[in-house]
């Protein structure tokens, strides 16, 4: 196991947290920074002297600090320096500039973990956790570091760590730094990485937009069949289905509601079932003209194996074109299959809360429905 990290963050006028930040990730995790990618405004230079007194104590007292080379100063469209972001082109600069800071932080690393450190201010803590939620590797962390003593918060008194040695001094007097504790703490979120594909963590408009589009097909899906109309809609959208295909995904719909949801293909007790609720809609919907269920209305226990598997293959083709069609993610809907004693079984992926029997319109069909309700 590596014991070295990169760590990201802003440099702002309070750069003692980067120092802590460090620190307790030596004393209390024993990992080494290798190096600190630093994005900061027009006024950074200023703000990294204290940086480097900081890590001047460190260095001190542990004979190495940090690589502190990589700071940056986020710019605008005119390649000048930008003070504040008060604007949506100053906004927009500087998500562009933290995307750019964590990839060069990434390429450095290489498969040592990055840290994604709130150091600047809490009001920036959230650009720094939605950040981590687009790009965080599953070695990366979300770290902030946070101290007991009032006096010492805001970069006051000159304290940067518990052993820098001397003491710290404020208006009110002296403090000695070694009764300062330094909390480390990790925060645990989400990871939408995996939802990316490669080309969209080239910049963070194209994160967003994958990321939110991810979200979008994962979605829960809700079937709604409508008996008199043998129609099945997936969240309100029409499947293009043939009359065989929709009794097919009519059984599957009935077996989630009243079994365990597995539907045996050849077994017409669900198939007979759905054909009762289409012979008492009004009008009387006819059996549909398909060899798959020349049985339904004879004394057969089982349907033709061959066709259904055709049957079945087709329905499974047209439910996937539709989830490409719709945008929805095909593990969400695409029956499941299981094999069991030479019997080929299917299962909807829906839980039954998110199906809907209809006599017409909106209108539930009397005596189906779900035990959940």
């Amino acid at each position: 196991m590596t014991n070295s990290v990169h760590i990201a963050a802003e440099l702002g006028p309070n750069p003692a947290p980067l120092v802590e930040l460090v620190w307790a990730l030596f004393k209390k995790r024993g990992l080494k920074t290798a190096k600190l990618h630093l994005l900061t405004n027009a006024r950074g230079v200023a703000f990294s002297h204290e940086l480097y007194q900081g890590f001047g104590l460190f260095k001190a007292a542990y004979g190495w600090s940090p690589d502190l080379s990589d700071l940056n100063v986020v710019t605008g469209s005119d390649g000048r320096a930008i003070d504040q972001d008060m604007c949506p082109e100053e906004t927009a600069a500087w998500m562009d500039a933290r995307w750019d800071n964590y990839q060069r932080a990434f390429d450095a690393a290489g498969p040592e973990p990055v840290v994604f450190a709130i150091a600047a201010n809490r009001a920036r803590s959230v650009l720094t956790t939605g950040m981590y939620t687009l790009l965080a590797r599953p070695q990366d962390l979300c770290l902030e570091v946070r101290v007991d003593e009032p006096r010492v918060l805001g970069g006051k008194a000159g304290f940067y760590f518990p052993d820098q040695g001397g003491r710290c001094q404020d208006a009110h007097g002296f403090i000695d730094p070694s009764k300062v504790h330094v909390h480390l703490i990790e925060h645990t979120l989400p990871r939408l990485r995996p939802l990316l594909e490669p080309e969209q963590l080239g910049s963070y408009a194209a994160a967003l937009q994958g990321a939110q589009s991810a979200v979008e097909r994962s979605r829960p899906v809700r079937i709604s069949w409508c008996v008199s109309k043998r129609e099945i809609r997936v969240n309100d959208l029409l499947v293009p289905l043939t009359p065989s295909q929709a009794i097919w995904i009519a059984a599957l719909c009935l077996e989630r509601l009243q079994g365990d949801g597995w539907v045996e293909g050849k077994d017409l007790r669900r198939f007979r079932q759905v054909r009762r609720l289409e012979e008492s809609a009004m009008p009387p919907l006819p059996n549909p003209r398909s060899k798959v269920f020349d049985g339904l209305e004879s004394d057969a226990h089982l349907l033709d194996d061959t066709s259904l598997r055709k049957l079945k293959a087709q329905a499974r083709s047209k439910l996937l074109g539709f989830c490409e069609w719709a945008g929805l993610a095909p593990l969400l809907l695409l029956p499941h299959k299981r094999r069991e004693g030479g019997s080929s079984f299917q299962r909807l992926p829906v839980p039954a809360r998110l199906i809907t029997v209809l006599a017409e319109g909106n209108v539930p069909f009397p005596g189906v429905h779900s035990p959940e309700g």
